[in-house]
Formats: structure tokens, C-alpha cells, sequence
């Protein structure tokens, strides 16, 4: 089992560093924001998430990316790095493959975790859906010779609700998120799985849904 507030403490001590990772918008070649799978938290909590992360921005200091809707979400698998002309064969296949054989599920969105990219809040499942899900996944990739871009095993669940592009106040930050490390934002429902492609616009990134697999419903 994760320890929540190890990772928590971890993330914090190596902000108080300064050691901060600047995030750039995608482009050919970059290993960050390549086509990915992801699930949507429900349009309640995505609002509930967005004007947290806009109020984190401000503490933060301007000109970070403070994520709304149309990028909040839970990271499922990282499958390439960024490119302007990806390859997408078998990743619908897989999607649907894994897809059809997992109920959807509620989670709890709670523990305010600073780390030197930004804030995440992090995701509490209830059962074992989303951990078999990731599995189901890996599995029905690896039967189409493909895999992903991660150098681990995804054993927690998180929503990055602020990444930095700036300099940043880390003292007042680090605070604020100390004050709010307990917080519970709610619970939500996660009955997707998306394949997704990232686009920067306008000074924010968002999502844009390439293909879609409802979980199933019980």
C-alpha cells in the first residue's frame, strides 16, 4: 500500500531545494505531452479542481500553467513522446480491449502534494479498478508488440492541478499547500478511458480526445 503522505514529504523536501522543473510547451521530439491514456474526473469535480489550481497559480506567482477542464486528469500511460505526426496503431484496440472488462469506479480527491513540477492532488480509489485497468492495459499493449514511455510501475493515482513555467515563491506555496495537505476536494466518478493527444494554446495545455472507451456499468 502507498504511503500518501511519504510521497507527500518526499515531493515537499525536494521543492524546498529550489531545484524546479520549468515546463515547456510540447514539440517534435520532447519527451513530455506525447499521446496518452488518461480518465476525466466528472464536470463537478473538473470545476472543483480548477478553481483550486487557479488559486494555487496565484500563490505560486504568474505564468504558470493553472490547469482547467479541458486538461485535469488522471494519467493512465504516457505512450510516446511528444510528436507532431504520431503513430496511433493499436492503441484503440488495446483501449477497447482493457476497457470492456473493468467497471467503472468512484474515487475520493484528497492530499495536497507539492513536488518540484508543480501540485498534484492525489486520487484515492475505492476497489481495485483502476490498478486493474492499468494492468488490463499494459497486457493488451504488449500483445500488439507496443509498450510505453514510463520508467515505472503506476502504483499511485494523482491529478496535477498546477505545473510551473515560471520562477516560483516555493516559501509561500509550500505553506499554503502544508495548510491545505488534508483537504478533501470530494469524491468523483471515473467511467472512461481516453487516448489522447496534448495541444498548447493560448498559455494552457488541454487535452484533446483522439478515442474513447466507456468503463463498464454496474
Amino acid at each position: 500500500m502507498v504511503d500518501h503522505l511519504a510521497v507527500v514529504e518526499k515531493g515537499r523536501a525536494a521543492l524546498l531545494t529550489g531545484d524546479t522543473a520549468v515546463e515547456l510547451p510540447p514539440a517534435e521530439g520532447r519527451p513530455r505531452w506525447g499521446v496518452s491514456m488518461l480518465l476525466r474526473p466528472d464536470p463537478a469535480m473538473l470545476d472543483t479542481l480548477a478553481s483550486f489550481a487557479a488559486a494555487a497559480g496565484i500563490v505560486a506567482g504568474g505564468g504558470h500553467w493553472a490547469h482547467g477542464p479541458a486538461l485535469l486528469h488522471v494519467s493512465l500511460r504516457a505512450l510516446q513522446p511528444y510528436r507532431d505526426n504520431p503513430d496511433l496503431d493499436g492503441y484503440a484496440e488495446s483501449l477497447h480491449e482493457a476497457a470492456s472488462q473493468v467497471p467503472a469506479f468512484r474515487a475520493t480527491v484528497r492530499t495536497v502534494s507539492p513536488h518540484p513540477q508543480g501540485i498534484a492532488v492525489h486520487v484515492h480509489p475505492v476497489g481495485g479498478a483502476l490498478d486493474d485497468l492499468y494492468r488490463r492495459v499494459g497486457e493488451a499493449l504488449s500483445r500488439r508488440g507496443l509498450t510505453d514511455v514510463e520508467d515505472r510501475y503506476r502504483d499511485i493515482w494523482y491529478c496535477n492541478v498546477l505545473h510551473f513555467a515560471a520562477p516560483v515563491d516555493i516559501a509561500a506555496l509550500v505553506t499554503w499547500c502544508d495548510e491545505r495537505r488534508d483537504l478533501v476536494l470530494g469524491e468523483t466518478t471515473l467511467n472512461a478511458v481516453e487516448l489522447v493527444r496534448y495541444r498548447f494554446a493560448d498559455g494552457a495545455m488541454r487535452a484533446v480526445t483522439l478515442h474513447s472507451e466507456p468503463l463498464l456499468q454496474v
